[in-house]
């Protein structure tokens, strides 16, 4: 879906990236390499500190998990890819009707393929207006691209997602699987992500969220004003064309 075979989660590690993150986000990454075929990464062993699945997310973790994010846009803003990571042009693409029929037509057994091929051809059905803003956008990200390069950018993960979530007893936060969709972007990826992948778990309104994400930002000392409404509107509008 990304044409990745697996080099950018190890272009992360050779390029230092991972040990440019703040010291509250911890990747558990312990060496990375890539044969020419596969990308090969060797992790310590997190089990215990992962997140239970299904669970829903308490308010202190919430809150923590939000905080942490901001520290990592925080620590690498203003950085721009020089590495080869997932480009914008990518990113909103990866569960696009046509990446489900490429993988009908390999004849794939995966079920998330067939998942979004079902979930596209009932949007127009569910709600006629969303389908007509979003369906354009999947076949010519352009004008969505376009107006994300004029809001500040840093490196995102890409996949905030309770199964790549986890938790230390001193609050730091384990996030694993870095690479698949990991790149330059707006800060606000991640948030509407995290927001829409998690919706069923959060403990307060994504509004609500969004608000505390802002804050722990600021806190940071990044200034949010001048671009703050326009990124958000244009992230979660790219997190339904994702």
């Amino acid at each position: 879906a990304t044409g990745d075979p697996g080099v950018r989660y190890v272009r992360l590690w050779e390029h230092g990236l991972l040990e440019r993150l703040p010291d509250v986000v911890d990747p558990a990454v312990v060496a990375a390499a890539f044969d020419g075929t596969v990308g090969m990464i060797l992790l310590r062993d997190v089990t215990d500190q992962l997140l239970t699945p299904s669970e829903p997310f308490s308010v202190k973790a919430h809150t923590r998990f939000l905080a942490n994010m901001a520290a990592m846009h925080a620590a690498l803003w203003g950085w721009h890819d020089d590495v080869g990571l997932t480009p914008l042009s990518t990113r909103y693409r990866i569960f696009a009707p046509a990446v489900a029929e490429a993988e009908a037509a390999l004849g794939s057994s995966a079920v998330v393929p067939k998942v979004m091929a079902d979930g596209w051809g009932r949007l127009g059905t569910v709600s006629p207006s969303l389908a007509d803003l979003v369906l354009p956008l999947l076949d010519d990200v352009g004008p969505l691209i376009s107006a994300l390069e004029e809001v500040p950018h840093t490196l995102v993960h890409g996949d905030w997602k309770a199964a790549n979530i986890g938790s230390h007893m001193d609050g730091r936060t384990v996030l694993l699987d870095f690479g698949e969709a990991s790149g330059e972007a707006s800060p606000i990826a991640d948030l509407s992500w995290y927001l829409a992948l998690n919706s069923d778990l959060l403990p307060e309104s994504k509004d609500e969220a969004i608000s505390t994400y802002r804050s722990a930002l600021e806190g940071h000392g990044i200034d949010t004003g001048g671009w703050w409404d326009r990124a958000v509107a244009l992230e979660l509008l790219g997190s339904m064309v994702q």
